[in-house]
This record gives structure tokens, C-alpha cells and sequence, in this order.
């Protein structure tokens, strides 16, 4: 089946109080993922990242820099925003048929840390 534009995400990570070289290592690690683009803006410890959600989501990218060492924003807000695009890009892999491939389901360790709320956890499809 051909990709749709609307397959192509344009999200930003937030990363908690790394300095600008850390920044910059952080967006060399995803580009080295296939597929994946990233950017730095170190001034704001963000990384712009591209992707096609039948290839990621963007919890496999915030798990690999965490699993890497980086510590992502821990804050409410971005707790907020990163609940809503997981469900987001679940959603959408779900109607594109894609199937839950094994490693998402590491990604429940990481949703259980990073959800903005614990009853949120129970609606999430890789913790079940």
C-alpha cells in the first residue's frame, strides 16, 4: 500500500536540561536510525524529529534516547502531550492495519514512567 503524507510526523522531543553538545549527540543517535530525521535546537533542548509512523512511533525514538542516557522532560505538559500522541500514532498504526511489533512492548516500561496519569496506563494496548 503507497504512504500518505499524512503518514510523515513532524513532532519534537524535549529533553531535560542537557547541554547544547548533548543536544546535538542526541539527534546524531536517531538519524542513525533509518528512516528517521532528526535536528537539534539546543538553545530550547529539543530535537525536531520526521518519521513515518508505519515505521515508528514516537515513543520507540524517546525509548532509544532513554535507553541511551538521555533524560527526557519530565514535566506535566510534556507528560500531557506525549500521552496524546501515543494514543495519537496508536490509533492511526491500528487503521493502517499495522500490526504491534515486539519491541513496542518495551515501550510499556517506558508509558508507565513517562504517562501523564496512571489511569491512563490500562488503556494503552502493550501493557494488556
Amino acid at each position: 500500500m503507497p504512504r500518505s503524507i499524512q503518514q510523515l510526523k513532524h513532532r519534537e522531543i524535549s529533553l531535560a536540561n542537557h547541554s547544547c553538545a548533548q543536544v546535538i549527540e542526541a539527534a546524531r543517535r536517531l538519524e542513525k536510525m533509518p528512516g528517521v530525521s532528526a535536528q537539534a535546537v539546543p538553545e530550547q533542548c529539543r530535537l525536531a524529529v520526521h518519521y513515518w509512523v508505519d515505521e515508528y512511533m514516537l515513543a520507540d525514538l524517546e525509548l532509544a534516547l532513554a535507553c541511551s542516557g538521555f533524560q527526557l522532560d519530565d514535566s506535566s505538559q510534556a507528560k500531557a502531550q506525549r500521552g496524546e500522541i501515543l494514543h495519537d500514532e496508536e490509533a492511526e498504526r491500528e487503521q493502517l492495519d499495522i500490526p504491534l511489533r515486539p519491541s513496542c512492548k518495551s515501550c510499556g516500561v517506558f508509558a508507565r514512567r513517562f504517562a501523564s496519569r496512571k489511569d491512563d496506563l490500562g488503556s494503552l494496548p502493550f501493557l494488556q
